[in-house]
């Protein structure tokens, strides 16, 4: 049967495991900078969070002019442009993964109608991409990874809009509809640049996606969703295989509620954040289509940037902030968070700053590579249990912890002093420690007795003090 090998003051002191220096990644929280008298926006990041893009005024500029920027930790934020022929209105709304393209739209006239896609590299500097054959309008709103296939919506000459793709070698070409003369529109495309997302016309707006082979695929709305506001696909997972959105559902008969969809599952509403909530939207999503980042509000009062997976359902994306990853954010408001790192170490978004003015924010946050903990075992019967682990430190020490309920035990003294437990006090005890392979992985197989049913397992790697997930013998 499984027996504590080491004395129950070992799980508290963790001083009988060696230890390896700790070298975890640390959280941080900055705003991206702002010119006296003007706002700025950090709108999108690019795949490993280095680099960011958005919209910012600066000095000379008159009141309601914005210009697009690349920002970077070593040279900050650098303006990139506007289109002639019009005020100073550009907008950064996509961004390569390496940083090396920014996209987006730009004003070429005093009409506000009067306004085209953008692309911006070092080499050509910002420029316009034109338009749709009869068209007079374009905004690019999504670019792949590699940059070199970019999306968006305008007008043409046979749809009031009609999404868009574009390359160097082909332009831009129009991606037609669900049916003739119906509209589409392009929101993103998944960073190996297949698949396209957004919204197609049929028997009502429904949320879309587009690939060479197939055209323009409807995935609808939610259940009970209302054919007058349908839905829309705004965030794609890098293989496309998973799309999230908004659709109008029987939760919020007057406004969208959040959606991730992939063909195995369909379409699932994510809810709100808060009961009182009367809309959410999905701004962001990261590259495994794990993690998905919006706002929840309500129409006229506050609003709340929120963060969601599957675990943890829909949380305050300020207090995770601030509770899991001790960030200080005296003083500052979060209105929206915009976009999430394909990688999902980085946010970026805007709020209002200690100084009371609009400035874009980027909050990062350690890359969740802890390790994972499963357990296979013969309740409600004394018998077998399988214990495995995986993404532990490789050739490393690990301790196997027990505990009758689950809490959030604090490591007082030790190496590992301040890490917080998953278990709870009662019957806590270190069961054994153990080698992982030289992937950071490994498994015991113990007699467990049957008593030991409806208790709970937690790894703890001895390198870095990183906790795995509490797992429930069952």
């Amino acid at each position: 049967m499984l027996r504590p090998s080491l004395p129950a003051t070992c799980v508290i002191l963790l001083a009988c495991i060696a230890h390896a220096p700790i070298t975890l990644g640390q959280a941080s929280f900055q705003g991206v900078g702002y010119e006296p008298g003007y706002g700025s926006v950090a709108a999108i990041t690019s795949a490993d969070g280095m680099f960011v893009t958005g919209n910012a005024g600066q000095d000379g500029h008159v009141p309601g002019d914005t210009e697009a920027f690349l920002w970077t930790a070593g040279g900050g934020m650098v303006f990139l442009g506007d289109l002639p022929g019009g005020p100073t209105r550009s907008w950064g709304k996509g961004i390569a993964a390496d940083g090396t393209v920014v996209i987006g739209e730009g004003r070429y006239g005093d009409d506000p109608m009067q306004y085209e896609a953008i692309h911006w590299s070092a080499d050509t500097g910002l420029v316009g991409l034109a338009f749709l054959t009869g068209g007079t309008f374009t905004t690019a709103e999504g670019v792949s990874a590699d940059g070199l296939v970019v999306v968006g919506t305008g007008n043409s000459a046979d749809r009031s809009r009609e999404a868009f793709r574009w390359t160097q070698a082909e332009g831009m070409v129009g991606l037609g509809g669900l049916k003739p003369g119906a509209t589409s529109y392009a929101f993103n495309i998944s960073a190996d640049g297949t698949t396209v997302v957004g919204n197609a016309v049929d028997a009502y707006p429904a949320a879309a996606y587009w690939n060479e082979t197939d055209g323009w695929v409807s995935i609808g709305k939610l259940n009970g969703g209302s054919d007058g506001l349908g839905a829309f696909a705004t965030n794609v997972s890098t293989d496309g295989s998973i799309i999230a959105g908004n659709s109008s559902s029987t939760l919020v008969p007057f406004s969208y509620e959040p959606f991730i969809w992939s063909e195995a599952n369909g379409m699932l509403g994510l809810g709100l954040l808060y009961p009182s909530d009367e809309m959410a939207t999905v701004t962001g999503m990261t590259g495994d289509g794990s993690v998905v980042v919006g706002v929840s509000g309500q129409f006229s009062g506050p609003r709340f940037p929120y963060i969601w997976d599957a675990t943890n359902g829909m949380r305050n994306l300020a207090e995770v902030l601030v509770n899991d990853y001790g960030l200080d954010l005296t003083g500052w408001i979060l209105v929206e968070v915009l976009d999430v790192s394909l990688d999902g170490t980085t946010f970026v978004g805007y709020g209002t700053n200690p100084e009371g003015v609009t400035e874009g924010w980027i909050a990062r946050i350690p890359a969740d590579t802890g390790p994972q903990l499963a357990v296979d075992s013969a309740c409600p019967d004394s018998g077998p249990a399988t214990v495995s682990w995986t993404n532990a430190t490789p050739n490393g020490t690990v301790g196997l912890l027990f505990a009758a309920n689950e809490g959030s035990v604090v490591i007082p003294i030790g190496p590992c002093a301040g890490s917080t437990l998953g278990l709870g006090a009662q019957r806590l005890q270190l069961l054994m420690t153990a080698i992982t392979d030289a992937d950071g992985n490994g498994s015991i197989q113990r007699t467990a007795p049957a008593i030991a049913c409806g208790s709970y397992l937690q790894l703890i790697d001895a390198s870095t003090c990183e906790t795995s997930n509490v797992a429930r013998i069952e």
